[in-house]
């Protein structure tokens, strides 16, 4: 399964903060973050982290791995993020959703878990325009997409 999160400006900045302080282990440091309930259901999910939302350029900057959903509090659900890892030439939202099949298109969620069918293409399209990320793909879900 995918999953979005857009990054408000003070999460950017601690994850800009970790990276810094981390480095080399930075895809072992979890984030953990928290959103509304009714939009996050359990799960594990890929992660594209979308960062640039407050300056007008979202853009996906890192990869992560979402695990377990725990309960943050009556309206909210922690989200905690692992096996981050900062992408070279990020990619933008406005490109990525262009070079979607428009049948996907329209399912895609702003933020959250996608369904199982436009994650696959998401993820199609990420790769189709980032082969170079395909490693970090497949090292942050623990498997092939084959």
């Amino acid at each position: 399964m995918v999953a979005i999160i857009r990054c408000s400006q003070d999460e950017e900045k601690l994850l800009d903060f970790h990276q810094g302080r981390f480095a080399d282990d930075f895809p072992q440091w979890p984030w953990i973050t928290s959103r509304r309930n009714s939009e996050w259901e359990n799960g594990s999910h890929l992660t594209l982290i979308v960062t640039g939302v407050y300056r007008g350029n979202p853009v996906v900057s890192r990869l992560g791995w979402l695990g377990a959903l725990g309960k943050a509090d009556d309206l909210n659900k922690k989200l905690p993020i692992t096996r981050i890892y900062s992408m070279d030439d990020p990619l933008p939202v406005e490109t990525l959703l262009n070079h979607l099949p428009s049948t996907n298109r329209r399912y895609v969620k702003n933020e959250g878990p996608q369904s199982k069918g436009t994650g696959d293409a998401i993820i199609g399209a990420v790769l189709d325009l980032r082969p170079g990320w395909a490693d970090v793909v497949i090292t942050v879900e623990g498997l092939s997409r084959g």
